[in-house]
Protein backbone atom coordinates (compact mmCIF):
# COMPACT_ATOMS: atom_id res chain seq x y z
CA UNK A 1 0.00 0.00 0.00
CA UNK A 2 1.14 3.51 -0.65
CA UNK A 3 2.18 5.76 2.19
CA UNK A 4 1.08 9.06 2.59
CA UNK A 5 3.29 11.88 2.31
CA UNK A 6 5.86 12.89 5.15
CA UNK A 7 5.37 15.96 7.13
CA UNK A 8 7.94 18.61 5.76
CA UNK A 9 11.07 18.94 7.25
CA UNK A 10 11.80 23.19 7.14
CA UNK A 11 15.73 22.20 6.88
CA UNK A 12 15.43 20.33 3.90
CA UNK A 13 16.80 22.07 0.60
CA UNK A 14 14.99 19.65 -2.10
CA UNK A 15 16.16 20.43 -5.58
CA UNK A 16 13.60 18.83 -8.05
CA UNK A 17 15.18 18.21 -10.88
CA UNK A 18 17.42 15.24 -11.15
CA UNK A 19 14.54 13.47 -10.41
CA UNK A 20 12.62 15.12 -13.14
CA UNK A 21 15.42 14.49 -15.52
CA UNK A 22 15.53 10.71 -14.85
CA UNK A 23 11.74 10.33 -14.62
CA UNK A 24 12.14 12.41 -18.16
CA UNK A 25 14.48 9.71 -19.44
CA UNK A 26 12.47 7.03 -18.52
CA UNK A 27 9.85 8.06 -19.99
CA UNK A 28 11.16 9.03 -23.32
CA UNK A 29 12.29 5.68 -23.67
CA UNK A 30 9.70 3.69 -22.15
CA UNK A 31 11.67 2.19 -19.08
CA UNK A 32 10.85 1.70 -15.87
CA UNK A 33 12.24 2.08 -12.64
CA UNK A 34 12.07 0.57 -9.10
CA UNK A 35 12.23 4.02 -7.31
CA UNK A 36 13.95 7.67 -7.69
CA UNK A 37 17.07 7.26 -6.09
CA UNK A 38 17.06 8.01 -2.14
CA UNK A 39 19.06 11.53 -2.35
CA UNK A 40 16.81 12.85 -5.27
CA UNK A 41 13.22 11.28 -4.35
CA UNK A 42 10.52 13.91 -2.54
CA UNK A 43 9.56 13.28 0.44
CA UNK A 44 6.12 15.80 0.38
CA UNK A 45 3.45 15.77 -1.75
CA UNK A 46 4.38 19.84 -2.39
CA UNK A 47 8.51 18.26 -3.35
CA UNK A 48 6.36 15.47 -6.25
CA UNK A 49 4.51 18.12 -7.34
CA UNK A 50 7.78 20.42 -7.73
CA UNK A 51 9.28 17.49 -9.49
CA UNK A 52 6.45 17.17 -11.72
CA UNK A 53 6.82 21.23 -12.24
CA UNK A 54 10.03 20.48 -13.74
CA UNK A 55 9.33 17.25 -16.07
CA UNK A 56 6.96 20.06 -17.62
CA UNK A 57 9.90 22.47 -17.61
CA UNK A 58 12.22 19.99 -19.53
CA UNK A 59 9.58 18.42 -22.10
CA UNK A 60 8.84 21.94 -23.24
CA UNK A 61 5.97 21.43 -24.67
CA UNK A 62 2.00 22.23 -25.12
CA UNK A 63 -0.38 21.34 -21.86
CA UNK A 64 -3.43 20.20 -23.13
CA UNK A 65 -5.28 20.12 -19.91
CA UNK A 66 -5.26 18.07 -16.24
CA UNK A 67 -5.94 14.95 -14.85
CA UNK A 68 -6.72 13.70 -11.43
CA UNK A 69 -6.55 10.42 -9.49
CA UNK A 70 -7.20 9.00 -6.37
CA UNK A 71 -10.36 10.43 -5.90
CA UNK A 72 -12.71 9.08 -4.91
CA UNK A 73 -14.44 8.93 -1.26
CA UNK A 74 -12.68 5.21 -0.69
CA UNK A 75 -9.68 5.73 -1.92
CA UNK A 76 -8.56 9.16 -0.44
CA UNK A 77 -10.13 7.82 2.59
CA UNK A 78 -8.19 4.73 2.49
CA UNK A 79 -4.81 6.78 1.40
CA UNK A 80 -5.59 9.55 4.23
CA UNK A 81 -5.39 12.32 1.33
CA UNK A 82 -7.01 15.52 1.75
CA UNK A 83 -8.01 16.12 -2.18
CA UNK A 84 -7.00 13.93 -5.32
CA UNK A 85 -3.63 13.92 -6.60
CA UNK A 86 -3.33 16.09 -9.54
CA UNK A 87 -1.42 15.64 -13.01
CA UNK A 88 -1.07 16.84 -16.23
CA UNK A 89 -2.03 16.62 -19.73
CA UNK A 90 0.41 16.94 -22.54
CA UNK A 91 -0.81 18.06 -25.67
CA UNK A 92 1.16 15.04 -27.81
CA UNK A 93 -0.46 12.39 -25.80
CA UNK A 94 -3.84 12.88 -26.57
CA UNK A 95 -5.87 10.86 -29.15
CA UNK A 96 -9.20 11.04 -30.64
CA UNK A 97 -11.53 8.26 -31.33
CA UNK A 98 -10.85 5.93 -34.19
CA UNK A 99 -7.17 5.81 -33.53
CA UNK A 100 -4.58 3.82 -32.77
CA UNK A 101 -2.37 4.77 -29.37
CA UNK A 102 1.39 3.81 -29.36
CA UNK A 103 2.33 3.22 -25.42
CA UNK A 104 5.39 0.42 -25.91
CA UNK A 105 5.70 -1.50 -22.74
CA UNK A 106 5.78 -5.17 -21.35
CA UNK A 107 3.89 -4.06 -18.44
CA UNK A 108 -0.04 -3.97 -18.00
CA UNK A 109 -1.82 -0.27 -18.56
CA UNK A 110 -4.70 0.45 -16.52
CA UNK A 111 -7.53 1.90 -18.50
CA UNK A 112 -9.87 4.85 -16.46
CA UNK A 113 -13.03 5.37 -18.77
CA UNK A 114 -13.90 9.05 -17.20
CA UNK A 115 -16.03 12.40 -17.46
CA UNK A 116 -13.71 15.09 -18.64
CA UNK A 117 -14.80 18.82 -18.96
CA UNK A 118 -13.15 21.59 -21.36
CA UNK A 119 -12.67 25.43 -19.94
CA UNK A 120 -15.19 27.38 -21.45
CA UNK A 121 -13.24 30.56 -19.87
CA UNK A 122 -10.04 31.03 -18.18
CA UNK A 123 -9.58 30.38 -14.46
CA UNK A 124 -7.22 32.83 -12.57
CA UNK A 125 -5.77 31.90 -9.20
CA UNK A 126 -8.07 32.78 -6.45
CA UNK A 127 -10.96 33.79 -8.84
CA UNK A 128 -13.07 31.06 -8.81
CA UNK A 129 -16.35 31.09 -10.48
CA UNK A 130 -19.60 31.41 -8.33
CA UNK A 131 -21.23 28.29 -10.09
CA UNK A 132 -18.63 25.68 -11.29
CA UNK A 133 -21.06 24.99 -14.62
CA UNK A 134 -20.14 28.44 -15.32
CA UNK A 135 -16.60 27.69 -16.49
CA UNK A 136 -17.37 24.66 -18.17
CA UNK A 137 -17.62 24.65 -22.05
CA UNK A 138 -17.94 20.94 -23.01
CA UNK A 139 -18.53 17.89 -21.53
CA UNK A 140 -16.64 14.90 -22.90
CA UNK A 141 -16.24 11.34 -22.10
CA UNK A 142 -12.51 9.94 -22.07
CA UNK A 143 -10.23 6.66 -21.96
CA UNK A 144 -7.44 7.83 -19.82
CA UNK A 145 -4.60 5.84 -20.03
CA UNK A 146 -2.59 5.29 -16.62
CA UNK A 147 1.57 3.60 -17.59
CA UNK A 148 3.58 4.58 -14.64
CA UNK A 149 7.32 5.25 -14.67
CA UNK A 150 7.55 3.02 -12.17
CA UNK A 151 7.60 -0.62 -11.72
CA UNK A 152 4.72 -0.90 -8.82
CA UNK A 153 3.37 2.19 -9.20
CA UNK A 154 1.53 1.16 -5.57
CA UNK A 155 4.41 0.63 -3.15
CA UNK A 156 6.97 4.29 -4.28
CA UNK A 157 4.89 6.56 -2.25
CA UNK A 158 2.64 9.47 -3.17
CA UNK A 159 5.30 12.14 -3.19
CA UNK A 160 6.78 9.82 -6.12
CA UNK A 161 3.26 9.28 -7.66
CA UNK A 162 2.85 12.91 -8.03
CA UNK A 163 6.42 13.29 -9.10
CA UNK A 164 5.66 10.91 -12.17
CA UNK A 165 2.85 13.04 -12.97
CA UNK A 166 -0.10 10.39 -11.06
CA UNK A 167 0.92 8.02 -13.97
CA UNK A 168 -0.42 9.85 -17.25
CA UNK A 169 -0.04 7.56 -20.19
CA UNK A 170 -2.37 9.06 -22.57
CA UNK A 171 -5.38 10.31 -22.96
CA UNK A 172 -8.66 9.57 -25.76
CA UNK A 173 -11.26 12.42 -25.83
CA UNK A 174 -14.46 11.08 -26.82
CA UNK A 175 -17.78 12.19 -27.61
CA UNK A 176 -20.08 14.75 -26.51
CA UNK A 177 -22.27 14.30 -23.75
CA UNK A 178 -24.88 17.25 -21.79
CA UNK A 179 -23.09 18.36 -18.70
CA UNK A 180 -26.56 18.27 -17.02
CA UNK A 181 -26.87 14.53 -17.72
CA UNK A 182 -23.34 13.17 -16.78
CA UNK A 183 -24.51 11.17 -14.17
CA UNK A 184 -27.15 9.48 -16.17
CA UNK A 185 -24.18 8.75 -18.85
CA UNK A 186 -21.84 7.54 -16.03
CA UNK A 187 -24.70 4.74 -14.53
CA UNK A 188 -25.40 3.81 -18.20
CA UNK A 189 -21.96 3.46 -18.90
CA UNK A 190 -20.60 -0.11 -20.40
CA UNK A 191 -16.78 -0.67 -21.26
CA UNK A 192 -15.40 -3.55 -23.43
CA UNK A 193 -12.06 -4.88 -24.52
CA UNK A 194 -11.62 -6.98 -27.18
CA UNK A 195 -15.64 -7.19 -26.87
CA UNK A 196 -15.51 -8.34 -23.15
CA UNK A 197 -17.69 -6.25 -20.74
CA UNK A 198 -14.22 -5.36 -18.14
CA UNK A 199 -15.95 -2.79 -16.16
CA UNK A 200 -18.76 -2.21 -14.30
CA UNK A 201 -20.22 1.40 -13.22
CA UNK A 202 -18.28 2.40 -10.00
CA UNK A 203 -20.92 2.73 -6.62
CA UNK A 204 -20.92 3.78 -2.90
CA UNK A 205 -17.53 4.83 -1.83
CA UNK A 206 -15.70 3.85 -5.14
CA UNK A 207 -17.72 7.12 -7.15
CA UNK A 208 -15.74 9.87 -8.04
CA UNK A 209 -17.61 13.34 -8.04
CA UNK A 210 -16.52 15.18 -11.37
CA UNK A 211 -17.56 18.32 -9.67
CA UNK A 212 -15.75 17.46 -6.35
CA UNK A 213 -12.43 16.94 -8.52
CA UNK A 214 -12.80 20.02 -10.68
CA UNK A 215 -13.26 22.04 -7.44
CA UNK A 216 -10.00 20.21 -6.08
CA UNK A 217 -8.07 21.02 -9.04
CA UNK A 218 -9.32 24.84 -9.14
CA UNK A 219 -7.73 24.86 -5.32
CA UNK A 220 -4.63 23.23 -6.29
CA UNK A 221 -4.09 25.81 -8.96
CA UNK A 222 -4.94 29.05 -6.61
CA UNK A 223 -2.52 27.64 -4.25
CA UNK A 224 0.10 27.27 -6.31
CA UNK A 225 -0.59 29.93 -8.85
CA UNK A 226 -1.85 28.37 -12.08
CA UNK A 227 -3.64 29.48 -14.86
CA UNK A 228 -6.10 27.47 -15.63
CA UNK A 229 -6.72 27.92 -19.37
CA UNK A 230 -9.60 28.13 -21.81
CA UNK A 231 -10.19 24.78 -23.63
CA UNK A 232 -8.15 22.55 -21.55
CA UNK A 233 -9.71 19.50 -20.96
CA UNK A 234 -10.17 18.60 -17.25
CA UNK A 235 -10.21 14.60 -17.00
CA UNK A 236 -11.88 14.35 -13.57
CA UNK A 237 -11.66 10.62 -12.28
CA UNK A 238 -12.91 6.96 -13.16
CA UNK A 239 -16.44 7.00 -13.59
CA UNK A 240 -16.54 2.88 -13.68
CA UNK A 241 -13.62 0.62 -11.91
CA UNK A 242 -10.66 0.82 -13.79
CA UNK A 243 -9.53 -2.63 -15.35
CA UNK A 244 -5.98 -3.37 -17.02
CA UNK A 245 -4.76 -4.76 -20.02
CA UNK A 246 -1.76 -6.01 -21.36
CA UNK A 247 0.58 -6.21 -24.38
CA UNK A 248 -0.58 -6.84 -27.83
CA UNK A 249 -3.29 -4.63 -29.45
CA UNK A 250 -6.31 -4.28 -27.61
CA UNK A 251 -9.61 -2.62 -28.96
CA UNK A 252 -11.65 -0.55 -26.45
CA UNK A 253 -15.02 0.44 -26.65
CA UNK A 254 -17.22 2.71 -24.25
CA UNK A 255 -21.06 2.52 -24.85
CA UNK A 256 -23.35 5.25 -22.99
CA UNK A 257 -26.25 7.10 -24.00
CA UNK A 258 -27.15 5.40 -27.22
CA UNK A 259 -23.24 6.62 -28.38
CA UNK A 260 -20.36 4.49 -29.01
CA UNK A 261 -16.61 5.02 -28.60
CA UNK A 262 -13.45 3.03 -29.84
CA UNK A 263 -9.97 3.07 -29.74
CA UNK A 264 -7.38 0.76 -29.96
CA UNK A 265 -4.07 0.31 -27.40
CA UNK A 266 -1.13 -0.94 -29.13
CA UNK A 267 1.99 -2.04 -26.36
CA UNK A 268 4.10 -3.78 -28.82
CA UNK A 269 7.71 -2.44 -28.15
Amino acid sequence: MMTTSAVSDPARSFDPMPAAELLLSTWRSHGVLDALPEASRPATLDEGYAVQDAVAQLRGEPLAGWKLGVGSIGAMRQARLARPLIGRVYESLVYAPGDVVPLPTDRPITVECEIAFVLGQDIVPHEAPSRLSDAVGATRVTFELVLSRFQNRRAVGWPSFVADGVGFGALVVGPEVETDRIDQVAQGLSVMADGVVRARVATGDDVTSPWESFAALIAHASERGVMLNKGQIITTGACAIPFDIGCGSTDLEARFDGKVFAVRVDTLL
